[in-house]
């Protein structure tokens, strides 16, 4: 025998040359996605590499790459404003208030809102009121408008209709803003929180007496009549007395609604 060292002969299968791991872009184990920076354009050399460096976002959801690899990134408004050095600005008490959320009623805003519809209402009820000072009609109205539309001055605008008809004046603001306020008669004492959330259709008559909390929106349509001593609340507090922790706590305040040619008799209560 033949005393040289057997070498097998090759096989089929190992003579098969197996090429080095590829590193192209669309293997499923080299697969990552990444999105593109604001402003950057990809490039791709190659159709397959084109495939792979399309955004995830042209690819439809059913389309599953060779390993699944198209994986959608959501971001939240938290996460977005945390990332970009944004914050997001927190509501004031008065807009809680506006939006019947729970707020608190002693924020400096809604103070010194409340202070100011009291000093109108003083100067409405003891002036416009008073037959001695010969107030006129008009100067009566602005007065009014000075509490539900305040921050405005009000210039009067004759109509053209007869004196002494109805909306024979109108009133317009230093910025051309019509009044909403047309053909409205409020007697004297009247009282209310804040004056600007009160929305009066045409010929609404409110008599003496008669109190609305408007903290939200308070809407009286077209001729209705609110007799002596009614009152409109649309303030509320918890009834939790933990919640509410005397005048401390959080109050809410919803919208009040009534309708065209409603008729509310004395001391009535609108909660």
């Amino acid at each position: 025998m033949d005393d040289r060292p057997y070498h097998p002969r090759p096989t089929a299968a190992a003579e098969i040359s197996v090429p080095p791991p590829s590193q192209d872009s669309t293997s499923p184990q080299g697969t990552q996605s990444f999105l593109p920076l604001r402003g950057e354009t990809s490039q791709p050399t190659s159709a397959a590499a084109t495939t792979a460096a399309a955004p995830h976002d042209n690819v439809p959801a059913s389309a599953g790459g060779a390993a699944g690899a198209d994986r959608r990134v959501s971001f939240s408004h938290q996460a977005l404003a945390a990332a970009t050095g944004s914050m997001v600005r927190p509501r004031s008490e008065k807009e809680k208030m506006i939006n019947s959320e729970l707020y608190h009623a002693n924020s400096s805003e809604l103070i010194a809102e409340r202070e100011a519809c009291k000093a109108a209402c003083w100067r409405y009820n003891n002036v416009a009121s008073n037959p001695n000072l010969g107030i006129s009609e008009a100067e009566k109205g602005r007065l009014l408008l000075d509490i539900i539309r305040p921050g405005n001055k009000w210039e009067v605008v004759n109509t053209g209709a007869a004196p002494g008809t109805p909306g024979g004046l109108t009133y317009v603001s230093e910025n051309g803003f019509t009044s909403d306020i047309i053909d409205v008669t409020v007697d004297a004492p009247f009282t209310c929180s804040y004056g600007y959330n009160i929305r009066l259709g045409k010929n609404v008559y409110i008599e003496f007496g008669c109190t609305i909390l408007d903290s939200c929106a308070v809407t009286i349509k077209a001729r209705t009549i609110l007799s002596p001593g009614v009152s409109i609340y649309s303030a509320t507090h918890p009834i939790d007395p933990r919640k509410r922790n005397g005048s401390r706590g959080p109050e809410m305040a919803k919208p009040v609604l009534i309708e065209e040619d409603c008729w509310l008799g004395g001391n009535v209560i609108v909660l």
